[in-house]
């Protein structure tokens, strides 16, 4: 797999993740996680396939979406 098609999921994973107003809150939530697992794992593929350098790039690259995410996963913790 390409180092593009690898950054191309991890803009997929980001954009399908839009809030759904339909939904309850708790499945936004665990929509938000499961995008976070996958952009971490093709993080930790293109680290291993392409180096250090490649992954932090893409890293500080997606850095606001994964904060974004990171955020709505907290009603998942909140009183946990």
């Amino acid at each position: 797999m390409t180092l593009e098609e690898l950054n191309a999921l991890i803009d997929k994973s980001i954009s399908s993740n839009a809030v759904r107003p339909g939904a309850m809150e708790t499945t936004n939530a665990l929509n938000a996680e499961y995008a976070l697992g996958a952009i971490f794992a093709y993080i930790d593929i293109i680290w291993k396939t392409y180096g250090i350098d490649a992954m932090i790039e893409t890293k500080d690259r997606v850095q606001g979406a994964i904060d974004e995410l990171t955020e709505k996963t907290q009603i998942l913790y909140k009183g946990a």
